[in-house]
């Protein structure tokens, strides 16, 4: 029987599907949430639809999940849930900003602070999905690479705010095979093959991969890794890419 749980953001998402099949398939309670009306895949336990941003701006929202979560009883929490909006300093929207900072930063606060007491009760864990953007962007990306590089500032806080009641680490993935990735280089196979290319490794990374590799670090539950923030980036963190001469 399942008694575990686990809490998954981003749930319909490329590495939010991986983690749901991931978890699910070594036993654990899935508790899966996403904007979406419905599940995209078979792997959870339980699903609950919350609009990330407006869990974040709105207390009359945030109250009516919080009802949702009432009979939730998670071990581990595993904010993942993400937006990437890009575009240009100057014509970046109010709006964009803040659903940048709603979404990928407050969301996982609240969060947090929703299921504080039962991840104390369960010597419990927070894992935040940061970004190797958080240390290292390009152009159109500074609200999604502030976001991360804040989320690593709250990953670090909470490690010591909460005095190993509750562990707090990150994971800052570089490329990961995702649909989302694809869709950002238009699905051109070449432009993906370039992009392995550039990692030491000489390919990008695979969500079930990483699911498999949060999963261990949240099985060993080693309450010494504590506020670290963990590359998962095929060595390009290490890399200077120069031109091609």
């Amino acid at each position: 029987m399942k008694s575990i749980e686990i809490i998954i953001t981003g749930a319909n998402g490329g590495i939010g599907t991986a983690l749901c099949t991931a978890y699910f398939n070594a036993g654990f309670s899935v508790i899966a949430i996403d904007i979406q009306d419905y599940i995209g895949h078979k792997y959870s336990d339980k699903y609950i639809q919350m609009d990330a941003d407006e869990y974040a701006k709105s207390e009359v929202y945030r109250a009516t999940i919080n009802l949702a979560f009432k009979d939730v009883n998670p071990s581990v929490l595993i904010n993942n849930c993400a937006t990437q909006l890009l575009g240009g300093f100057e014509e970046f929207s109010a709006e964009a900003w803040h659903t940048t900072m709603n979404v990928n930063l407050s969301s996982s606060f609240f969060l947090i602070q929703a299921f504080y007491k039962e991840l104390v009760l369960n010597k419990g864990q927070v894992i935040n999905i940061a970004s190797i953007h958080a240390n290292q962007t390009k152009p159109r990306f500074f609200a999604y690479a502030t976001s991360k590089a804040a989320l690593l500032g709250l990953t670090k806080s909470l490690a010591l705010e909460f005095k190993g009641k509750i562990t707090v680490n990150a994971i800052s993935p570089a490329a990961i095979d995702t649909p989302m990735l694809r869709e950002g280089f238009d699905n051109d196979e070449s432009v993906i093959d370039k992009l392995a290319k550039i990692h030491p490794s000489q390919e990008i990374g695979e969500p079930g991969n990483l699911a498999a590799f949060i999963l261990d670090i949240t099985k060993a539950n080693n309450r010494f890794l504590n506020g670290a923030n963990i590359s998962f980036d095929g060595g390009i963190s290490n890399s200077l890419v120069d031109l091609d001469l």
